[in-house]
């Protein structure tokens, strides 16, 4: 589609911004970049590790980093299809089952480790649709569904490390769903309802990344789900107008910033979904959002 560039919205000029950051943080990177392989054989390491020892955070945190900040497309697929080779959506699986096999009661003591687990999850199903396969065949959907329930029914929301575990569980799922054909898997598990309950939370990511998974898993007649969750919907608008998004706040600017490229690829998805499943939506009704909607469908990226 050809569209003057002044007529873009402006998350597609923030990717083109973002690339040419990215740029030039690495040429004023101090020292040698990590070659490809090494971070490979980094991977495999911590992998390693965790299959035969007791569940370390450091170990954790090293499959984490694996996919660093400045990582690109390609690198990122390429790692990720390291961990699924290695067992590692397996692991994850296992390991979460082994912190809470139901998802509830979570002692404090384990909450760092569940945290770093899911956000390994959402990191590498971020951009590799065969590790979302692989993790609906563990049952990842069921557990995730559940633990969002335990949670929100614990009323543990003061403490900061539930939150982020309730943010990256979203963001998994919101990832998981990127695969259509997984969409009847959020219905065997009764899901909607409690999607729907965390677009209403206060928390911002929390309402975007619940929005994203509304948006992709709802059918044609429960349009009025999307609409009505109007506090999200007011939050990706003002996260789309601001032309620089990761400093949003100062929380969400360090939650998006290292993947700010990632990001905008994620709100054009929602805004994408979102405008398709509630055209009527005066907030997501204007010229940019239509030319938003059209480059989801057209993009050739896994993510969109």
């Amino acid at each position: 589609m050809q569209t003057n560039s002044s007529a873009l919205p402006w998350c597609a000029q923030a990717l083109r911004q973002g690339q040419e950051q990215r740029c030039h943080a690495l040429d004023t990177e101090k020292g040698e970049s990590v070659s490809l392989e090494s971070k490979k054989q980094n991977l495999k390491q911590h992998l390693q590790c965790l299959k035969t020892s007791s569940i370390d955070l450091d170990n954790l945190n090293g499959i984490y980093l694996a996919v660093d900040t400045y990582a690109t497309l390609e690198e990122r697929q390429q790692l990720s299809e390291v961990l699924m080779q290695e067992g590692g959506a397996e692991m994850i699986m296992s390991v979460l089952l082994y912190l809470s096999s139901e998802g509830r009661h979570i002692p404090d003591s384990s909450l760092r480790r569940m945290e770093m687990a899911l956000w390994i999850l959402q990191r590498y199903t971020c951009v590799h649709a065969p590790i979302r396969r692989r993790l609906v065949e563990c049952g990842a959907v069921k557990y995730l569904i559940k633990l969002l329930k335990h949670l929100r029914l614990e009323a543990r929301s003061s403490n900061a490390d539930v939150r982020y575990i309730v943010r990256s569980t979203l963001g998994t799922l919101a990832n998981i769903c990127l695969n259509l054909e997984f969409k009847t898997c959020f219905r065997q598990e009764n899901a909607m309802d409690e999607i729907v309950a965390y677009t209403k939370q206060s928390d911002k990511v929390c309402k975007l990344d619940s929005l994203a998974v509304l948006s992709r898993i709802t059918n044609e007649d429960e349009v009025y789900l999307v609409s009505e969750a109007i506090g999200a919907i007011n939050i990706l608008v003002e996260v789309l107008n601001v032309p620089t998004y990761y400093d949003y706040t100062r929380f969400e600017g360090k939650v998006f910033y290292t993947h700010k490229l990632f990001a905008n690829f994620t709100f054009i998805c929602i805004a994408g979904g979102v405008y398709k499943k509630t055209i009527e939506a005066s907030a997501l009704s204007g010229q940019s959002l239509e030319i938003v909607a059209v480059e989801q469908e057209e993009s050739s990226d896994p993510m969109i």
